[in-house]
C-alpha cells in the first residue's frame, strides 16, 4: 500500500498510539481521585456495551454529526480493551446500555445483553424497550431473567415516552423496583419528544397514582386523551385524509365526544366490576409475542391453532379475567351472540380465542373469562356484547370451526352472499369485489344448495332453514 492511503493508515495508528498512552495515563488519576474520597472503587451507571455491528454504526452516527453536533468517540476500541480500561479505572460494576432505533429490535438486543452479562461478570445485566406490540411481554421476560437496570432513548428513538403501549411497562419498572437510564435530554440536538416535558408527565403520574377500581379517570387523563386525539386527528388531516373539510369539522367533534364519553364509560365499567387493565395488544403466536399458539381443539382431537392480537384484558377484584374487543362501528349484527350461540355461525370466532390467550397470560387456565365487543361510540351506543368463556363455549366454538375444517378438506367452501342488503358498503369483498351487488352470486348458491355435500355446510351457515328461500324471508323479517 502505497501514497495517500498508506499516509492515513500511518495517521490512524499514531492516532490509536496517542489514545493509548493517554487512557494509560488517565487511569492513575482516575484511581487517585475514588481513594483520596476513601472509596472502595467506583460503580459506573452510563456505559455502553452493544453488539459489535451496532455499536459501530451508533459511534459513526455520533462522530459524523448526523445526531446534529459532532460528538467525538473517545474510546473508540475493542470490547475486550474497555473492559480492561474499566477495571484499571478501579470500576467494580458497570451497566451495558443499549438501546433500539426502530421497532422488532429491543428484544434481541436483550438476548444479547443478558449473553453479555453471564460472560462479563462485574457487567451489570441491562435491558431496553421500544413502544411495540409485546413491549411488556418481553420487559418481563427480561426483569424475570435478573436485568438489573433498563435504558431508554427517547432522543434517538424518536418515540414518546407517554405512548401507551408504553405505560404497563413503567409500571411493571416501577413495582419492580428496576432502574432506568432515561436520555430524554435535548443533546446532542433535540428531537420531537426530548426536554423535560414529555418524560415529566411519565414521572407525575406514577403506577401507584393511577385510579383504583373504584376511582374514575381525572381530569387530567381526560387532558390527555383530548390531547392524543387532537394529535392523531391531526395527522390525518396532514395526509389529506379527512375528506371535505366542512364534513370533517363535524366528524372530528363526534371523535372527540366518543373519546370523552369512553372514559366515563369505562370509569363506571371499573367501579361496577373491581377491574384494572393488565395487557393491551396482546400478542400471542406471533414472532414478537411472549405466548404461544391459541389451540382451540376439535370434536375429533385435533387443535386449530390460532395467532393474533387481544384489544385489552382486564383482572377484576375476583380473579375474573374480562377481555374487550374494541369496535368503532354499530352494534348490528352481533346482537344474537350468547353462551349459547358464541360464534354465530362461525362469523365471529374472536372472543373464545382471546380468552384463552388471557387465560395463558395469566397462567391461570381455569380462571373465568368475560370476553365482549364493546361498541365505543355514540353510534354503537358504547354498549358491550359478550359471554363467560365456559367449557361448553369452547366446545361449540370447536364444533364449528371444525365444519370449517371438513368443509375445506372436502372441498367445499362456497361463497356465502347475503340473501338481501340495502347498505350501501361491500359487506363481503370476498363476494363482491367490484362492488356491483352479489344478486347473481346468492342465486348460483341457492341453486347448489340441494346438493347433499352442502349439507354440512348449511347446518352452520344456516341452521334455522328448510330452504333458502325461507332464510331469505328470514332476514327480511329482522329489518
Amino acid at each position: 500500500m502505497t501514497g495517500p492511503q498508506a499516509s492515513q493508515s500511518a495517521q490512524a495508528a499514531q492516532s490509536a498510539q496517542a489514545a493509548q498512552s493517554a487512557q494509560a495515563a488517565e487511569a492513575p488519576e482516575v484511581v487517585a481521585f475514588w481513594r483520596d474520597l476513601g472509596l472502595p472503587g467506583l460503580v459506573d451507571l452510563h456505559v455502553h456495551f452493544m453488539p459489535g455491528n451496532v455499536l459501530a454504526k451508533v459511534w459513526d452516527f455520533f462522530e459524523d454529526g448526523r445526531s446534529g453536533t459532532p460528538w467525538p468517540i473517545a474510546y473508540r476500541l475493542p470490547e475486550d480493551e474497555r473492559l480492561a480500561l474499566l477495571r484499571a479505572f478501579g470500576v467494580r460494576r458497570f451497566t451495558a446500555l443499549l438501546y433500539p432505533h426502530k421497532p422488532d429490535m429491543a428484544d434481541w438486543l436483550n438476548s444479547w445483553s443478558a449473553e453479555f452479562a453471564a460472560r462479563v461478570p462485574d457487567a451489570l445485566h441491562s435491558a431496553t424497550f421500544f413502544p411495540e406490540p409485546g413491549v411488556a411481554q418481553y420487559v418481563g421476560r427480561a426483569i424475570t431473567g435478573g436485568a438489573r437496570v433498563f435504558k431508554a432513548h427517547v432522543q434517538v428513538g424518536a418515540y414518546d415516552p407517554r405512548d401507551e403501549l408504553l405505560t404497563p411497562v413503567w409500571g411493571q419498572l416501577a413495582e419492580a423496583g428496576v432502574p432506568v437510564v432515561v436520555h430524554c435530554g435535548s443533546g446532542p440536538s433535540p428531537g420531537r419528544f426530548t426536554g423535560p416535558g414529555p418524560f415529566g408527565e411519565v414521572l407525575a403520574r406514577p403506577p401507584a397514582q393511577q385510579p383504583s377500581p373504584t376511582e374514575p379517570w381525572s381530569s387530567l387523563d381526560r387532558e390527555r386523551l383530548m390531547e392524543i386525539g387532537e394529535e392523531i386527528c391531526g395527522r390525518y388531516e396532514s395526509h389529506g385524509q379527512t375528506g371535505r373539510a366542512v364534513f370533517w369539522k363535524r366528524d372530528k367533534k363526534r371523535i372527540l365526544a366518543d373519546l370523552e364519553r369512553f372514559l366515563r364509560a369505562d370509569s363506571d365499567h371499573r367501579v361496577a366490576h373491581g377491574t384494572r387493565p393488565v395487557a393491551a395488544e396482546l400478542a400471542f403466536g406471533l414472532s414478537h409475542s411472549d405466548l404461544d399458539t391459541v389451540g382451540i381443539p376439535l370434536p375429533d382431537g385435533r387443535l386449530v391453532h390460532f395467532r393474533g392480537l387481544a384489544d385489552r384484558v382486564d383482572v377484576g377484584d375476583d380473579g375474573t379475567i374480562h377481555v374487550v374487543d374494541y369496535k368503532t362501528g354499530g352494534s348490528r349484527g352481533y346482537g344474537d351472540l350468547s353462551e349459547e350461540n358464541p360464534d354465530a355461525q362461525g362469523q365471529k370466532l374472536q372472543l373464545a380465542v382471546y380468552g384463552q390467550a388471557a387465560r395463558m397470560l395469566r397462567s391461570a387456565p381455569d380462571a373465568p373469562v368475560m370476553a365482549e365487543y364493546w361498541f365505543v361510540s355514540a353510534k354503537g351506543k358504547f354498549e358491550r356484547v359478550g359471554y363467560f368463556v365456559t367449557p361448553d363455549v369452547l366446545d361449540k366454538v370447536g364444533a364449528t370451526i371444525g365444519t370449517m375444517v371438513k368443509g375445506i378438506e372436502a372441498g367445499v367452501f362456497p361463497h356465502y352472499p347475503t340473501a338481501s342488503s340495502t347498505s350501501p358498503f361491500i359487506e363481503c369483498p370476498s363476494c363482491d369485489p367490484d362492488g356491483l351487488g352479489v344478486a347473481d352470486l346468492r342465486r348460483a348458491f341457492e341453486a347448489k344448495s340441494s346438493d347433499t355435500a352442502m349439507a354440512v355446510f348449511l347446518d352452520l351457515a344456516e341452521p334455522l332453514a328448510d330452504s333458502p328461500l325461507e332464510v331469505e324471508s328470514e332476514r327480511l323479517s329482522g329489518f
